[in-house]
């Protein structure tokens, strides 16, 4: 997968890749599981891949390798990784396919989407028979719930 995005770049050494959020606002509600407003205090975040991941060139994972003691430790890391190369020199190379936007899917109500899952979520999903008894809503404040759990899903 490397070579073949590499290949779109004049500079793979400078790659970065992957899906894009752009002039993304701060989140600023302190329920979020991506509120970081209290670590980061810009408006908005510089542009940074999102979704099923993102590649980087070996200067961008040397620098965040060499100053990793100096770099703030962000609850959101793919925030994070934008906000530690934004000054950098990139090639930044967009991959459409890297993103699954839920909100773009028309999903039934049985889907079970799992992707972002807090660590208390991912232990729910650890759960024998898991997926018969939760379900993660797709709103704007994601949220993993019991069916049968009704106030809980209605927060949702």
């Amino acid at each position: 997968l490397f070579r073949s995005v590499a290949q779109k770049s004049e500079h793979p050494e400078k790659l970065y890749a992957g899906y894009f959020n752009y002039d993304k606002e701060m989140i600023t509600d302190k329920r979020s599981k991506w509120y970081f407003a209290d670590q980061y205090s810009e408006s908005k975040l510089p542009p940074y891949a999102v979704g099923g991941g993102y590649l980087v060139g070996s200067n961008i994972m040397k620098y965040v390798s060499d100053n990793k003691p100096t770099l703030a430790p962000y609850r959101v890391e793919d925030a994070a990784m934008g906000i530690y190369v934004s000054a950098m020199p990139k090639d930044q190379v967009e991959i459409t396919g890297f993103s699954i936007n839920i909100w773009e899917k028309n999903l039934n109500a049985d889907a079970v989407w799992t992707n972002p899952a807090n660590p208390a979520e991912m232990k729910l999903l650890l759960e024998p028979n898991a997926f018969s008894n939760v379900h993660l809503s797709a709103c704007d404040g994601t949220c993993l719930c019991d069916k049968e759990d009704q106030a809980a899903w209605n927060k949702c």
